[in-house]
């Protein structure tokens, strides 16, 4: 969201930190890696069959 180092579009913000604390996927084997360095969520789904 940023453009030329301003946020674009009224965007207040031209750094935006964040944590990746775990993924939430259908099925575990669409993801690329094996190990265990990021908690891995599987099979919890809603509604509309997305994974949470």
């Amino acid at each position: 969201m940023t453009e030329n180092g301003k946020g674009h579009n009224a965007w207040p913000y031209t750094d935006v930190p964040v944590n990746i604390v775990g993924w939430a996927v259908k099925n575990r084997s669409t993801l690329q890696w094996t190990d265990n360095s990021v908690d891995i969520h599987t099979g919890i789904l809603d509604s509309g069959g997305a994974p949470q």
